[in-house]
């Protein structure tokens, strides 16, 4: 039986989808999506998936989508280990990730949202 056979359904609730995702991670030997600690007037997007990050292989991962904060202002920082060695730009969705881990979206605030899926990078900062 391989592990993903021995994963439970997943529940309909959100938040309760977002441990199931967790669990299934941890069950496949993958780390743990992290919430980020929200900043500048970020939130979560009620409608779509809850911001989180994790890492693979040296590179980080980061997903969700946050609306409502402050234009040109972070949305987070992400913790030593989660950072890139020089600041990547990924312009689908215009963000910033700097060295610092910072993680800026051009977006302008309260009027829009943005999307953090797919955004991708290999770690090297402190």
């Amino acid at each position: 039986m391989s592990r993903i056979e021995t994963l439970p359904p997943p529940p309909p609730v959100e938040p309760r989808l977002f441990r199931w995702l967790t669990d299934a991670r941890a069950a496949l030997g993958l780390e743990a999506v992290r919430p980020p600690a929200l900043a500048n007037g970020w939130a979560a997007h009620p409608t779509y998936a809850a911001p989180g990050y994790w890492k693979r292989q040296g590179m980080a991962h980061l997903a969700g989508t946050v609306q409502g904060g402050a234009a040109g202002t972070a949305v987070c920082t992400l913790p030593p280990g989660f950072r890139p060695g020089a600041t990547v730009r990924f312009e689908g969705p215009g963000v910033e990730v700097d060295a610092a881990g910072n993680v800026t979206p051009d977006a302008a605030a309260g009027t829009t949202r943005v999307a953090l899926d797919g955004i991708i990078f290999r770690t090297g900062g402190s």
